[in-house]
């Protein structure tokens, strides 16, 4: 099988949800299960049909969070027999803000099924002198959002890291300005024209 022969039969997306707001308290299992089911629903699958799930991730935020891709392939129906991975980012740090085009890139030619996810609201706190025991005195609570958006060799910011790129490369804020006025312009036609609306899959709230 070529990419010729490769065709996108459907698709679906959550709402989105800003940070610590309306999705804060789903489980990003649920999340994932939610748009799987969608978009077997929207392509006429069942979930027996599937032969290969990816299921990219850049946090495990909850207790499932490193089995993530199998309970939500089990939970939207899929064989048990079904191959299914996931591009977490305890496997490959370098790859966090990469995960989504990882899992589209997970062998393509045998995938029926792809889904990235990820729900920041729900990283959390660590404690890491909690499980031996802190001997007196304060300790410090590290924001778990920081092994996320720091990158694992210099401990910089994903921020930073850009201006790096910027200086490296020498993009002008000018190019910036435009490409930003682009995918504005482009976000803006895709809601006027419900084109946003088909791709999302309502998704109640507590």
């Amino acid at each position: 099988m070529s990419f010729t022969d490769i065709v996108l039969a459907a698709g679906a997306r959550t709402p989105f949800g800003d940070f610590g707001k309306s999705l804060r308290d789903v489980p990003l299992c649920g999340l994932g299960v939610h748009v799987v089911k969608a978009s077997l629903a929207r392509a006429g699958l069942a979930g027996a049909q599937v032969d290969h799930f990816v299921f990219g991730n850049t946090a495990p935020v909850d207790h499932d969070g490193l089995f993530v891709s199998r309970k939500i392939a089990l939970l939207a129906g899929l064989r048990k027999t079904a191959r299914r991975s996931a591009s977490c980012a305890p496997a490959a740090p370098a790859r966090r803000p990469s995960s989504a085009r990882a899992a589209d890139h997970e062998r393509p030619q045998r995938d029926r099924h792809r889904r990235r996810r990820q729900n920041y609201s729900r990283v959390p706190y660590l404690a890491r002198q909690v499980r031996w025991g802190a001997q007196r005195g304060p300790f410090e609570f590290v924001d778990g959002l920081d092994y996320i958006y720091r990158c694992p060799f210099t401990k910089e910011l994903m921020g930073d890291t850009a201006e790096n790129m910027t200086a490296r490369f020498g993009y002008t804020r000018e190019a910036m300005d435009a490409w930003g006025l682009m995918s504005q312009q482009r976000a803006g036609a895709a809601m006027h024209s419900g084109f946003l609306a088909r791709q999302i899959a309502p998704i109640d709230v507590p």
